[in-house]
């Protein structure tokens, strides 16, 4: 018996803007576990009809397109704007969120186990849509720039680059980190937890440009995603995710206590290799 194709729309919905870039003005605020600020998507009509964005409980002050302001509405967990039939161009959301997912915060209290604070994103599947507005889906690609201001003395990373990605591959982390460079790749760069040794690290950036000659020569396809960047954080949710550029990893599992190295080595190179 064969399988039946997904009807349509079930997968992704249908669209009536082709989303050609994102641009993120936010500023995370740990102690609230909030995010606030701008975000502005440039749009091109393709069909009739509304703007629908994907957004979960943000707390939106004002629409605007190319600075004018456009009627809007929430509708569930959709942010709908009346762009004119004619027109598109830059429609700016200025908005307040506290996710409940999608941005998590880590923090260091009395009820925590938590070393340092610090914020971190997971996209993956639909959960960027609860920390900026966006078409959260995998069927639109767009060019990315952001702008993140975090607490002083925090190193703020972004997937910034302005190379096409999905909505979901967009991610922020940021923490007192420290950054450790690839003495012969400047281009290839850890964050990592403060005060992490050197023999915790030198695993999972020494050997990253030779998998990345390895990957190159197996594919025939020349790396395209510019710098390279992991951010081991904490408590993460799974051993790693891939996003665009910048991969944010499990401190625990791929940065462990030196008594357990011995035994994860293979693993931590798995890893590494598997989110490049």
């Amino acid at each position: 018996m064969g399988t039946e194709p997904d009807g349509r729309g079930a997968s992704a919905p249908d669209r009536n803007f082709d989303v050609r870039h994102l641009d993120l003005d936010l500023t995370l605020d740990p102690g609230s576990r909030a995010v606030s600020g701008t975000a502005t998507l440039t749009v091109r009509r393709l069909w009739p009809g509304p703007l629908r964005l994907d957004q979960v409980r943000l707390d939106i002050d004002a629409v605007t397109l190319d600075g004018e302001g456009v009627p809007w509405r929430i509708e569930g967990d959709h942010l709908v704007v009346e762009v004119p039939a004619d027109a598109d161009g830059d429609v700016a959301v200025r908005y307040r969120a506290t996710p409940r997912t999608g941005l998590h915060y880590r923090w260091v209290g009395a009820d925590s186990v938590d070393r340092y604070p610090e914020v971190w994103s997971q996209g993956e599947g639909e959960d960027n849509r609860h920390w900026f507005p966006g078409w959260d889906h995998p069927n639109d690609r767009f060019t990315y720039t952001g702008r993140i201001d975090a607490p002083e003395g925090w190193t703020v990373l972004t997937n910034a680059d302005g190379i096409d990605l999905v909505n979901y591959l967009v991610m922020v982390a940021a923490a007192p980190y420290d950054v450790h460079v690839h003495p012969e790749a400047p281009a290839v760069t850890v964050l990592v937890p403060p005060g992490t040794p050197d023999r915790a690290v030198s695993p999972v950036l020494d050997p990253v440009p030779a998998m990345m000659r390895h990957m190159e020569a197996r594919a025939g396809v020349p790396w395209p995603w510019g710098p390279y960047r992991q951010v081991f954080v904490q408590r993460f949710l799974y051993g790693g995710m891939e996003n665009t550029g910048a991969t944010v990893m499990n401190a625990e599992r791929l940065l462990p206590d030196p008594s357990a190295a011995a035994t994860r080595a293979d693993s931590i190179e798995s890893i590494v290799a598997h989110e490049l």
